[in-house]
């Protein structure tokens, strides 16, 4: 049995097989770690915490350490906790 993938014939193994190996590499990026890049304007882009980058300046982002470090981000998050969108669940497979 073969299956026809836009005007290309495929047996149906070779399909599967190619199937798998796509899907497992789509599996193996959604679980990469978070990652950075500077872009094209200089800004500091950071994947991994959501659907699109968090870009920011240098600056922006030296603001938001400084935020962590002397306590007031973590005590912001802390004191709005149930006012905040905690993401969705994790899927299960």
């Amino acid at each position: 049995m073969s299956t026809t993938t836009e005007n290309h014939a495929v047996s149906s193994p070779e399909y599967q097989s190619l199937l798998a190996k796509f899907n497992a590499l789509q599996r193996e990026k959604a679980n990469e770690g978070s990652r950075m890049k500077v872009t094209e304007k200089g800004s500091v882009s950071f994947y991994g915490c959501q659907r699109f980058p968090v870009t920011l300046t240098k600056k922006g982002w030296l603001k938001i350490i400084a935020a962590v470090k002397d306590g007031s981000l973590p005590m912001f998050l802390s004191e709005n906790d149930s006012m905040l969108y905690q993401g969705k669940p994790a899927d299960k497979e």
